[in-house]
């Protein structure tokens, strides 16, 4: 069974851990302070990225003070060459006066030219600047770790003094309202199974079953190569936190139609090691085979998946000196 809020918190950024404010047991609400990282040179660099900022900022609008007297100058000097050609048409003014006037007029637009274009550089550097100085204040706040969730601590990775870096798993906490169930089911009977339908639950020992609803259907990754992963949502607690933990084992009964299957006493099974077997009588005789048992049925029965047939008759409780061609008989059999 597993919390279905669960999270591994990790560093994002490469500081020393000047504190820890929890251990693992520990119940945290959302955004309880679990990690103080150190945070003097995260906040130096925001300080000399809010500093730049300020002065581009500065420089940007003593640009935008420079283009309004460029603008003026610019405006000026078309006056004065507009003024000195009527002249020169009324013969009141030299060709030199003339050429000095349309001189004046080609500074005045090349001032106002470069006013704007270092006004859209400066605008630029204005951008970028409040842009590092808002990825310098997000930094600064990664010193400070605080829980997503409220819930339990489950494990502590760190202690103060240790350098870590991004990436590097601080903690790991589990939520308390919620959990779910995770049961590998063979893809013979997954067909019966759909989403959202409903499922009697037992947990560990609990005195009675619970209802869960199936949220996902998934294809196992362990070594079942025809196994799926059922996942059951447990309801929540409606006090806020469950008495479940993450952990704690879990069977799930589902609806479907009766399956035929062999079963046998569980008092004529003979375990040696590894090796299932049961002796069954053949013509009066004992004969020893060897059998691989299915799923648990429970109770005095054993599920046989293969080494025994229908109609079998198996030796209930064997004596230890019994061996393969000895006589036996069929108890209540005249």
């Amino acid at each position: 069974m597993r919390a279905v809020a669960s999270a591994t918190i990790s560093s994002r950024t490469l500081a020393t851990v000047t504190a820890v404010k929890v251990r693992a047991g520990d119940r945290i609400a959302a955004g309880d302070v679990l990690v103080q990282l150190d945070d003097r040179d995260l906040l130096a660099q925001q300080r000399r990225t809010e500093q730049a900022t300020v002065a581009v900022q500065r420089a940007h609008a003593a640009a935008l003070a420079d283009r309004d007297a460029a603008a003026a100058a610019l405006g000026l000097a078309r006056a004065a060459n507009d003024r000195i050609i009527t002249l020169v048409a009324r013969e009141s003014a030299t060709t030199q006066e003339r050429d000095e006037a349309l001189a004046a007029l080609r500074g005045a637009e090349s001032h106002a030219a470069a006013a704007d274009a270092r006004i859209a550089q400066l605008a630029a550097e204005v951008s970028a600047s409040q842009q590092a100085a808002t990825a310098s204040e997000v930094a600064a706040s990664f010193a400070v770790i605080r829980a997503p969730f409220a819930g339990i601590v489950v494990e502590r990775l760190i202690d103060p003094g240790d350098l870590v870096s991004p990436g590097v798993p601080l903690l790991r906490l589990d939520g308390t309202d919620a959990f779910r169930l995770e049961v590998s089911v063979d893809d013979a009977r997954v067909r019966s199974i759909s989403l959202d339908s409903r499922v009697e639950v037992w947990i560990d020992d609990a005195p009675q079953a619970t209802e869960g609803r199936v949220s996902e259907i998934a294809r196992s990754t362990g070594t079942g190569a025809h196994a799926f992963l059922v996942k059951i949502d447990l309801p929540r607690a409606s006090t806020g936190e469950s008495r479940w933990r993450s952990g704690m084992f879990g069977r799930a009964r589902f609806a479907a139609a009766p399956a035929r299957g062999l079963a046998m006493p569980r008092e004529a099974l003979v375990q040696q090691g590894q090796l299932a077997t049961a002796w069954v009588v053949v013509d009066g005789r004992a004969r020893r085979r060897v059998i691989a048992l299915g799923e648990a049925t429970g109770g005095d029965a054993l599920a046989v998946a293969a080494g025994l047939v229908e109609g079998d008759q198996v030796v209930v409780s064997p004596p230890p000196r019994l061996r393969d061609g000895d006589a036996v008989g069929v108890a209540g059999a005249r």
